[in-house]
């Protein structure tokens, strides 16, 4: 037998035997090609910047096209379940916006080529948005991004211990479980979280100010959907209190109806 003595160039990523078997368990086909193409590219958890679009061609083939919303959904579901971070970096649009003199039928929205009517414009508008990370930076959650907003940073404190005694008792809790949910699936479990959060990150940063701001993030994103929720069970309940008014209205008709009929006697 003989051995090629030639070296593989490249990054290669130590994947584990127990991280592949909980890969089949929780994710889907869709996510596992997502997850690895990510995890061989940045197999160090350093971080890197990616596109939706980029992902689906190169993931598609003769035999299989991949589309950009598989992708989507992908990266969502991994972010979700705690097998990436994912932070959206930017999205791009091209607006020829009009001026006083414009009407509302010539104001238009250009995404490449094409240029979409103003009905059109809001439905292309609304599926930008669907798909906000065409542009994003992920890694694995082993490590924090060090590009992520410093416009949503707590107020600056110098130390974990001076910003934590600035929470509540019940939302000093909800952080802490935040972080134990997210740090879950690190390789390396952490034991103590507060002594974890009060280090620093590969990037330098304060890896408490990273999580705090995950964590206001999530909570934003939960209270939407409470509101959405909320304003759902009202449209229901108006719907269904003009029903039953409109029930009653039936009724009382066809009650004066009758009694026209029968002369009056009842």
């Amino acid at each position: 037998m003989t051995q090629n003595s030639s070296k593989i160039q490249g990054k290669f990523y130590p994947l584990q035997h127990e991280e592949w078997l909980k890969a089949c368990r929780e994710l889907t086909p869709a996510q596992k090609d997502v997850l690895y193409y990510i995890r061989t590219l940045d197999p160090y958890g350093d971080g890197v910047e990616l596109s939706v679009s980029g992902i689906a061609r190169q993931l598609s083939t003769e035999n299989k096209e991949v589309h950009r919303s598989t992708v989507s959904r992908a990266l969502k579901a991994l972010d979700d379940k705690g097998f990436i971070d994912l932070e959206l970096l930017k999205v791009q649009v091209k607006i020829l916006a009009g001026g006083l003199h414009c009407c509302d039928e010539t104001t238009v929205l250009s995404v490449g080529n094409t240029v979409a009517s103003p009905q059109q414009a809001r439905s292309l508008r609304n599926k930008r948005d669907h798909d906000a990370t065409s542009a994003i930076a992920t890694q694995q959650p082993s490590s924090e991004s060090p590009t992520q907003s410093q416009s949503s940073s707590p107020k600056t404190y110098k130390t974990y211990s001076d910003f934590i005694k600035t929470l509540s008792e019940e939302e000093r809790a909800n952080f802490w479980k935040f972080c134990e949910e997210k740090t879950k699936n690190l390789s390396q479990p952490v034991n103590d979280i507060e002594a974890w959060l009060g280090h620093k990150n590969k990037a330098g940063r304060n890896r408490w100010e990273v999580y705090y701001e995950k964590y206001l993030a999530s909570k934003q994103v939960q209270a939407k959907k409470t509101e959405t929720k909320n304003a759902r069970d009202e449209f229901r309940r108006e719907l269904e209190e003009r029903q039953r008014q409109a029930q009653r209205a039936w009724e009382e008709s066809q009650s004066q109806n009758h009694n026209r009929t029968n002369g009056g006697v009842t």
